[in-house]
């Protein structure tokens, strides 16, 4: 159970639906901002665990805080989903670049256990090359990366000749 204003909320997800509330009520959001599992669904869940104004009742270090969590959330959330989507443009659709990604690390160890610095640096530039090839492929920084993964494996063997 949470106590939030002097009132307990019956169920854990109640705090969310509280906050999301509080949100709306104040335009900091026009649409549910936590997953589905967690959203106001369902007003039955949360009727009467606030005040019905929450805007005129919370205590104001309470109010405070709500804002600037909720805040954060729809800050947070607005840029994950620019970054999937500018990522999106630059190398194409997750699915496609997963699939040829895992194809090539399946050729590239043969079937037999690497070191794990040169798996990883093999991974990472197997993952670089699916980007190439199912995005932009005169995008710099790829080609820079693949360089790189390169080196830092050629570093560590000759660090441990």
């Amino acid at each position: 159970m949470n106590l939030f204003n002097g009132r307990l909320a019956k169920e854990p997800q109640s705090l969310d639906a509280a906050y999301e509330r509080h949100a709306m009520e104040q335009g900091l959001v026009d649409k549910p901002i936590f997953p589905e599992n967690q959203s106001m669904t369902s007003q039955r869940e949360w009727k009467g665990a606030l005040p019905e104004t929450p805007s005129q009742d919370l205590h104001p270090v309470v109010k405070e805080s709500v804002t600037s969590y909720l805040t954060k959330q729809v800050k947070l959330r607005a840029s994950v989903e620019n970054v999937l989507q500018e990522r999106g443009n630059r190398y194409g659709k997750f699915e496609d670049n997963a699939r040829i990604s895992q194809d090539l690390k399946d050729v590239c160890t043969g079937g037999q256990e690497l070191h794990p610095v040169f798996k990883e640096a093999l991974d990472n530039i197997c993952q670089k090359i699916a980007r190439v090839v199912n995005g932009d492929q005169f995008y710099e920084d790829n080609w820079v990366d693949i360089q790189g993964y390169a080196k830092l494996a050629l570093d560590y063997i000759r660090e441990h000749k």
